[in-house]
């Protein structure tokens, strides 16, 4: 019994020390690929120039939100799971 138990305790450390690369893998790649790419002033002014009004509307209602949500004086309580409807659940 001890020798099997050992046996899972060594196969679970390589699952974790796998999971723990692939997660360090994946929070490298997530930063890659959210960090602003680096333009110059009229870089920018011409990408907005080509922008659709669509899409300038679009980020203006997600900036207004963002604004709205900063500013905020009373935080939202911690949902607690008593408190839920059935709905939520």
């Amino acid at each position: 019994m001890e020798v099997v138990s050992e046996q899972i305790g060594l196969v679970l450390a390589g699952v974790i020390t796998k999971l723990k690369t692939v997660f360090a893998s994946a929070a490298k790649v997530m930063r890659e690929a959210l960090r602003p790419r680096p333009c110059s002033i009229v870089g920018g002014l011409a990408s907005d120039l080509l922008r659709s009004h669509a899409e300038l509307v679009a980020e203006n209602v997600l900036l207004r939100q963002q604004l709205i949500v900063a500013a905020r004086k009373v935080k939202r309580p911690p949902h607690r799971l008593g408190l839920r409807s059935p709905a939520d659940l």
